[in-house]
Parts: structure tokens; sequence; C-alpha cells
């Protein structure tokens, strides 16, 4: 820190040396040019002050330069510079003219017209041969440059320890010199203790990486090594026991520091933590060994008894039971069951569930159950164990992964409870749901051959569908590209030609809207097909009234003239309200009409009932149009589905609207069909929905 302190004026011995010295060079003499000479080259900024005003009788040329100033002989200190500089020396000069005695400032700073210098200077007393001091002596040196290398070597210290702090693995650095840790983050101290750690000599022969000697005392040892070896060492396997859950591995790199000469000067370890690592690379070796036995098995019983065993033994649990599904109410027949000598007394368990709780919504949902003991018990589907409450056996936490067919159907579930420690990880449900696909294509491959020629069929015909939808999607999304490339270029030659004037631009405008609206219709259709395979289609629901939504779908079509004059409603009065989306409900309601209008014919009327029931809302969305070839009803709910007369009609469309529709629909509780008489009979498209939604009591809706 900058600082300032006094020298004490010279002992009475000290003064009679000075003197005897004077004495001894009395006989020589300086030529005076000379002397100012000398004062004026030296890069210290040397400046003599005189009488109580403090008047310049000297200013060096480094003093002149750093004050700015060259007139200053002759004039008051407080009157030649400004307050800038002067600040904060009154204090420092009364010292030394009423004390006598001289002040030494270390890295002092100094504000110099728009910089900021620092010094390193002495206010030294001058004396008359009667001793009084009768003047100062000032000297500086400008230590700026010295002390803002300092402050960036301090800053860029403090950044890496910030970026050390912030490392996941451990950090220690220890000095060579004195053997001590100069640097260690919260990960290091967390994996070896807070205690005081040094680095150690090596011993004669390297330790191996499985002996039993505290991790503190191999980090220090690998530290010594490096230092000297002078190599980088990586120590995979150090065991260190943190508590009592046992013992947990570390993977450490050590190296030496050297200097920009190359002397070592320190050492640096990084570890972390890899005992998750090891565990799941164990539990893969253990999934592999299981694959193979399973799929060795020649037995349903065999496998199961297998898939149980080694469910346990990866996971480390005390139970393992694996379930086969019974019947369409769920009911589960317990088929093999493992358990630990901890629960011998249950081993001949084997009695049926009766299909209800928590245990069938497992497989009714085909999800995942991850729970602790409390959130079981929690869980407003968990009934205990029922009639069993006396013969089940205790659980302790509950891990619970369902067996599902290539064709989606639930074939059972796996359980685990009672972990040897602690509760079940995210890591062990991931391990139980590859032990449960490796199960179900065990499983599975008893049915293989008979199904083989039926997948080969549905691939085949996913290969079709895949092609016909890139020709359909190209073709599609050509129309709307090619009319905006022409139109733009239209626009550009009749600029080129200096011909566009405002009368070309409306009709231009129109034709760009149209190409663009058509193009955002075709990529929000692809991106709800996306979302609704991957599960993700967002619902808002809301209170929603029929009538106001229809008549808020019809002012749509107010713009397109002759369209919204084709349309009429016939409304039940009164509706009742509905709980959706009502967004989703108008894209439904905009798709069915759209459908209407584009494959009638021009001035045919399009007819929208509503009315009350079965519980619920029917909407029923009516045409003259080219009806439905016999069979097609149900083909032009699936993606990229259309009616061979559809396609036949040359009319642009890709068969994603009406698949759209269905799942809207079917989200919402309802169901959506088609009804034709066939093929120029026109057609009506039907859906209802429940007043109450389903999703409402299930909670089925997304956000």
């Amino acid at each position: 820190m900058p600082s300032t302190h006094d020298q004490r004026q010279p002992s009475g011995a000290a003064q009679h040396g000075a003197a005897g010295t004077q004495d001894q060079v009395a006989g020589l003499s300086l030529d005076p040019w000379l002397f100012q000479h000398a004062l004026e080259e030296v890069p210290a900024a040397i400046a003599i002050l005189q009488g109580p005003d403090l008047v310049f009788v000297l200013a060096n040329a480094s003093f002149r330069r750093a004050v700015g100033r060259d007139d200053l002989l002759g004039k008051p200190l407080y009157e030649a510079l400004p307050r800038e500089i002067t600040a904060g020396t009154e204090s420092i000069f009364r010292r030394v003219r009423e004390r006598g005695q001289a002040v030494h400032g270390h890295e002092v700073a100094v504000r110099l017209g728009d910089r900021l210098a620092h010094y390193n200077f002495v206010c030294a007393p001058l004396r008359r041969p009667d001793g009084q001091v009768d003047g100062v002596l000032v000297h500086g040196i400008e230590v700026t440059e010295h002390v803002l290398a300092r402050q960036r070597a301090e800053q860029t210290e403090q950044w890496l320890r910030a970026v050390v702090e912030q490392l996941p693995a451990g950090v220690v650095i220890a000095e060579r010199a004195s053997g001590e840790v100069v640097l260690s983050n919260a990960r290091a101290v967390a994996l070896l203790g807070d205690q005081p750690l040094r680095i150690t000599a090596p011993p004669p022969s390297p330790t191996p990486p499985e002996a039993e000697i505290p991790v503190r005392a191999r980090v220090a040892e690998l530290l010594g090594r490096a230092v000297e070896q002078g190599t980088s060492i990586l120590a995979e396997r150090l065991r260190y026991e943190p508590g009592p859950n046992g013992a947990r591995w570390l993977t450490a790199l050590v190296a030496p520091v050297r200097d920009q000469t190359g002397v070592i000067m320190a050492a640096v370890a990084i570890f972390r933590d890899v005992t998750e690592q090891r565990r799941a690379e164990f539990q893969l070796r253990q999934l592999a060994a299981a694959s193979l036995a399973i799929n060795s098995a020649t037995s349903t019983p065999e496998r199961l008894r297998l898939i149980t065993e080694h469910a346990r033994a990866i996971v480390g649990a005390h139970q393992a039971v694996a379930s086969l599904t019974r019947g369409p109410d769920w009911s589960q027949a317990i088929t093999a069951v493992s358990l630990s000598d901890k629960y011998a007394a249950w081993r001949d368990y084997d009695a049926p569930t009766d299909g209800s709780g928590i245990y069938a919504e497992v497989c009714r949902t085909n999800r995942v159950f991850r729970l602790t003991q409390a959130e079981l018990e929690r869980h407003p589907l968990w009934r205990g164990f029922g009639r069993e409450a006396g013969r089940h056996p205790p659980l302790r936490g509950w891990l619970a992964v369902p067996l599902v067919g290539r064709d989606g159907r639930n074939l059972g579930l796996i359980q685990l409870s009672d972990k040897y420690e602690g509760d079940f990880t995210e890591q062990d449900e991931a391990v139980l749901v590859q032990l449960a696909q490796l199960a179900t294509v065990a499983l599975d491959n008893m049915a293989l051959y008979e199904a083989e020629q039926a997948a080969r069929a549905e691939a085949e015909a996913a290969v079709r569908a895949r092609d016909e939808f890139l020709s359909i999607a190209a073709h599609e999304l050509k129309t709307p590209v090619t009319g905006l490339k022409g139109t733009v270029q239209l626009l550009l030659r009749r600029q080129a030609r200096g011909t566009l004037d405002a009368t070309h631009l409306p009709k231009a405008l129109t034709l760009l809207d149209q190409a663009t609206e058509r193009l955002a219709a075709l990529l929000n259709d692809l991106l709800d097909v996306s979302r609704i395979r991957m599960g993700r289609l967002p619902l808002s629901l809301g209170r929603v009234d029929m009538r106001e939504l229809l008549e808020t779908t019809l002012r749509h079509y107010q713009e397109q003239g002759e369209a919204s004059s084709r349309i009429h409603l016939a409304l039940a009065s009164p509706l009742p309200p509905l709980y959706a989306d009502a967004a989703r409900l108008e894209q439904v309601l905009v798709n069915l009409l759209d459908n209407a209008l584009k494959y009638s014919p021009p001035g045919t009327p399009v007819r929208v009932v509503v009315r009350e029931a079965d519980g619920g809302l029917l909407v029923r969305v009516e045409d003259q149009g080219i009806g439905l070839t016999p069979g097609s009803e149900h083909l032009i709910f699936e993606p990229f589905g259309r009616a061979p007369n559809a396609a036949r009609s040359h009319l642009p469309g890709m068969g994603l609207g009406l698949y759209i529709c269905r799942n809207i629909i079917e989200r919402h509780g309802g169901r959506i069909w088609a009804e034709s008489a066939g093929e120029d009979a026109g057609a009506a498209f039907v859906f209802w929905l429940p007043v109450t939604s389903p999703a409402l009591a299930t909670g089925d809706a997304a956000s």
C-alpha cells in the first residue's frame, strides 16, 4: 500500500561524522554549472523549496516535466502548482519543517493532468549552518509502471483464483521452495479436507494405485514426484472414504509448473471424483452380461428370473420384482422375485395384484416412477398393499420401469425397492430403463418371426410415406416460394427499367402476402406434426364459448368475399361452455372450413351445425364437394393421408391438416370422424368434445 514515514534527525555522532567528511572535501571545488547540469540530467524529480512559503529555488527537468510547468523558480509551491498535485502535502511539509524529520512516501498516487502517477519520494529538511531548517529537498522517482504491473499481476491472480474456484474439479498448487500449498479451491477442500498439505519426498519406488494409503498422503507424494521428476503423472485410481457410505475414487493429473527459464517453481494437482463414472462403467459391463444371459434363456420364467436378479445386482437393491401383464385391467402376476437375505422371509411370496393403484398406473401410462418412501406414501394412487398388507415385503423407496413392447403395448414392469445406500438416483433409473429395454427385447423375441413380415411391410410403407412426404413437401413448398421469387424478380426488373411505380405495388404486395401466408401455414403444419410426434403439442386450457369462437373464426373469412358468404351457421341455443384451448379449436375449425371450401364447387354452401350431444358439443362441417372414396374415411386422418380423389384433383395439400385436427381433438378427450356417401356426394367432418374435458381431471394438458 502507498505509505509515508518519518526519518529521524541524525544523532550527534553522525552529525560530527558528516562535518568531518565536509572538512575532508572542503578543499575540493565543484563547478556550479556542472552541478546544475547533473541535476538536470538525473531521471529522478528533484526540487528545493525555501522559506515558510516553500518557494521554488530549484526544480530539475524531471520535476518540471512531471508537474507540466517550466516557470517554477521564485514561486511558492501552492501558487505554482494546482491543488490536485499538492493535495495532502501540507502535513508532510509541516513535519519536515517543524520537526526536522525526513518523510518517505511509497507508491503515492499523484494526479498529473489527465493521468494518475505513482511515486516513491522523500522530503528531507535542508538546514542552515546554525541547524535551523531553512528549506525542503523533494526527491521523487516515478514507479507508475511498476505499480500498474503489480496491479495487473494481482488482478490476474484474482481472476485465476476465481476461475479455479468455479472448476468442478479439485485444484491444488504447491510451492516447491516451501512445500506449502499456495492455492486450493473449494472442491479440493471438499475432497481432501482442510488440513494443511505439503509436498512430500516420493518413496524409492512408486506406490501402487490400489495401495491402501490416505488420499491426502498420496496427493502429497504425487506433487513431490512431479517436482522431482519434472514430468506429468496421471493417477487414475485413488481410493478414499469420506464418510459412512463407503469408498469413493479419484483420478488425479499432477504436473510441474516452470518459470520462463524452465526452472520448476511449483506443482499442480487436478483431480475429480470418478466414483459415479466407475459405477456407470461397472453397470454397463453388468448390462452387457445381463443381455447375454437373458437372451440365452429358453423360457419366459427363466428370462424373468434373470431380469430380476440382474436388476437387483446392477443397481444395488434388496428387492427386485418383474411382472407380466394379465388382462385388460392391467392386473399383474408376480412371476419373478429376487430378494436379498434381508428379506429372506418373503422369498416365497407370489400373490397376484388386483390391477389397481400405483402399480397399474405404471403399466397404464408406460411411465417411469422413482419415489422416496415419503413420496410413495404421499402419492394419491398409493393404496398400501390392500389384502396383502400382512404378506407383502415392506418397501423403502420405489423405482418402477414399464416393459414396453415394440408396438407400444405394455408387457409389465420391473420394480426395485430398498437400495443398499441412499435413495434411487437418476443414474439408477437410466440403468433400469436400459435393462427393461433388454428384457423387452428378450420377451418380444418369442414372437419375432411371426412379426417379421409385418414389420418388413410396415418399414416399406414407412419408406413410401417418407418418399411421398418429401415429394409432396417439396411440391407444396415450391409453389409459394416460386410465387415469392417471381414477384420479387418482376419488381426488380421494373425497378431496373424505371417502370416501377405505386400502381404496381398493391398487387405485388398482395401476391407476396399470399405466398408468405401459404408458406407460413405449411411450416406451422410441419412444426405441429413434429410436436405431436414428440408428445409436445401444447394446450392452454380455459373457458371457451363455442358461439363466440365460431364468430371469431368466421371473421377470418370476411376478407375473402365469396368464401364468407358461402358459410352458414346453425347453432343450438344456448350452448354450454367448454374447457379447452380456444386457439387450437379455432385451428381445427379453420382447417375443416378451408377443406370444405377448397374441395367443393364455387358458390356451393358450407354448413356448420353445432348442438349438444352425449354430454358434450357436436360440431359438423358439411359441404357439397368431391366427397370421399369408400374406405378412405380413416386414411385421411393419418399423417400425409389424402383421399385418392383429392390427390387426383391436383389441389394443393400435404395431408397434415386432418392429422393435426385429430390429435388436437383427442387431446381434449374428444373424437373426430368423416362421413360421406361416396365420390361427388359431399362430405361431413364431425367432432365431438366433452363439456368437461378429461384433460382437466388427469392433468394431461401441457402448459
